[in-house]
């Protein structure tokens, strides 16, 4: 099939609101591919030191990628911690500072039995107001940086660690026994060895850049941040305006609708009264129709005079359907079913039946439902006139609560003066 063809058929399938959606959808898509290939045309900036936050603040957590060699980019969480405070500001609880080494103690280890990565070995605790002095009985295997050594026996190292906690003249000791495991090939090992190299690259924990190293066993790395790509965003906003363009169109529609019935609703007693008089003057169903719509002009002629107002426009409609060959019956139903209300339908019913058995009381029948829409109408008129002075008690509360402060304001200043 050729492709004019399938698209043909395929336009043909759809309805408006379904192609605005298909067609922001495409859309959504083409901006997504585009921005993520540009974003990922661009060069991230080198790093090669964050600033760390100033002291008593919180550390902050950087996604940084590495690349090294030919291996391509890796992402790392660089944990940057707080600028320490000086000795003379070591103002701590020694109890905060033991749970504090037992939160942080195992770093990126999930169990101290299975120690593959470096234990976190702070110098001081409780926001630098506590200092911590460490005492290993196998150095030899972990050394005091928390590195464990990399000629470790294949079934582990059981190792005691004691920290002596020390704030003005108080000490607190803590203990903990884990086991050291040798690393296994992987991404374990190296984020092991990156986390060696920043512990070695920033002993001095009162330097207030926290600095990233150039070289990882030997292998030299660039540190660079992160970015997020916008394109699931764009994205999802075009989307959301496509569906919201669809959501206005249906609103607009149905408040078209709704305008249309209420202006068929409101014209239906007079469009009723002038059929019985036409009628009564001894023309057809048919006549009067082009009657109407011609306002009295080309009777029996085609209609080409636009519709001024919605009965006048269904009329007008209903006059080339039957220009057209559509069977009266037929036509007449169709400005029942178009209408969308029971006085219409009851109408064009009347209508239908005078063509199909014939009823010598159509005049009468159509008078009597003259009546009852003028007073259809009268009911509904005095429902709104109800309804606008309620909405009316409102404004007119605020306005007498305005009277009384011009009121009685001058009477109580005068008073109390």
């Amino acid at each position: 099939m050729k492709f004019r063809e399938i698209k043909r058929k395929l336009g043909s399938s759809l309805t408006g609101e379904q192609k605005i959606l298909a067609l922001f959808g495409l859309l959504a898509v083409c901006v997504g591919i585009v921005v993520t290939g540009v974003w990922g045309m661009e060069t991230a900036k080198e790093v090669r030191e964050i600033k760390k936050p100033e002291a008593g603040g919180e550390p902050v957590q950087e996604r940084l990628f590495i690349e090294a060699g030919q291996e391509g980019a890796r992402s790392y969480v660089v944990e940057v911690p707080a600028r320490l405070y000086g000795a003379a500001e070591a103002k701590r609880l020694l109890e905060k500072g033991r749970e504090e080494l037992d939160r942080r103690l195992l770093g990126e280890n999930d169990s101290p039995d299975h120690v593959i990565s470096g234990l976190y070995l702070a110098a001081e605790a409780a926001d630098g107001r506590v200092a911590v002095e460490w005492s290993i009985d196998h150095p030899e295997y972990l050394s005091y940086g928390g590195v464990p050594a990399e000629d470790l026996p294949p079934e582990g190292v059981p190792v005691r660690l004691e920290a002596r906690l020390s704030c003005q003249k108080e000490e607190l000791y803590y203990h903990k026994q884990v086991r050291l495991c040798p690393e296994t090939k992987g991404e374990k090992t190296w984020a092991g060895q990156v986390k060696r190299a920043l512990e070695e690259a920033n002993q001095d924990g009162t330097d207030e850049w926290y600095r990233l190293p150039r070289d990882i066993s030997g292998r030299t790395v660039v540190w660079k941040h992160g970015r997020e790509n916008p394109a699931l965003a764009l994205s999802l906003i075009i989307l959301a305006a496509g569906v919201w363009l669809v959501w206005r169109r249906r609103e607009q529609s149905r408040q078209e609708e709704r305008r249309h019935r209420a202006g068929l609703l409101r014209d239906y007693p007079a469009f009723v009264s002038r059929m019985c008089l036409f009628l009564g003057a001894g023309l057809s169903v048919r006549q009067v129709f082009y009657r109407l719509a011609d306002g009295g002009e080309n009777h029996g002629k085609k209609i080409r005079k636009p519709p001024c107002d919605d009965l006048k426009e269904e009329i007008c409609l209903t006059c080339r359907e039957l220009e057209q060959g559509i069977a009266e019956a037929q036509a007449y139903r169709r400005l029942g079913e178009r209408s969308g209300l029971p006085e219409y339908r009851r109408f064009t019913a009347l209508l239908v039946q005078n063509i199909r058995k014939g009823n010598q009381e159509l005049l009468v029948t159509l008078q009597s439902e003259a009546d009852k829409a003028f007073a259809d109408r009268r009911r509904s008129a005095e429902m709104l006139g109800s309804k606008a002075g309620t909405k009316l008690l409102m404004p007119m509360g605020l306005m007498l609560v305005v009277v009384l402060i011009l009121v009685i304001f001058p009477a109580c200043v005068s008073f109390y003066n």
